[in-house]
């Protein structure tokens, strides 16, 4: 066989060598001697600061944005809380009269079944009836418990006397 004669190239580094790439920056920072290498990368160098540019006020307009958001939110929960509080507050008015208004009637019914029990002038079935709902439904202030134990002593079988 005929054995060829290469031909002989001119010395051209490998494309793996990337200290001659052109376009590129080198590890070694080697001058790039083309214009068209330089103009390529002052292009490249100027898109990326471009990208970095826009970023950062398109975050900080997201964080402002953002906080302006919370604060609305912010805003509307605690105006919504004060509503809340301001029906609250009235409901508890409203309990409170109704509970004055009770606590009035057993009053008045506990000096009318004083009266009475000083009297002998009793109902009994409505006496204990009397009692025994009282002493379910309500908070009794000292006077109410000493009626109320004078009248278990005297109409219930098998009640201590009061203290």
């Amino acid at each position: 066989m005929k054995e060829r004669k290469k031909r002989a190239e001119p010395q051209q580094p490998s494309n793996h060598d990337r200290r001659y790439v052109p376009g590129t920056l080198t590890s070694d920072f080697k001058v790039i001697r083309s214009t068209k290498d330089i103009e390529d990368l002052a292009a490249a160098e100027t898109i990326l600061s471009i990208g970095k540019e826009e970023e950062t006020p398109s975050r900080k307009e997201r964080n402002r944005i953002a906080a302006r958001r919370s604060r609305e939110k912010r805003v509307q929960k605690i105006g919504q809380l004060s509503e809340d509080i301001h029906k609250l507050a009235s409901v508890n008015k409203s309990l409170q009269k109704q509970m004055e208004h009770a606590v009035s009637i057993l009053e008045k019914i506990v000096e009318e079944l004083d009266r009475s029990l000083e009297q002998r002038q009793i109902d009994i079935v409505w006496l204990v009836a009397l009692a025994v709902s009282a002493e379910i439904h309500f908070y009794h202030s000292p006077k109410h418990i000493h009626l109320l134990d004078r009248l278990k002593t005297l109409f219930v079988p098998g009640s201590r006397p009061p203290k």
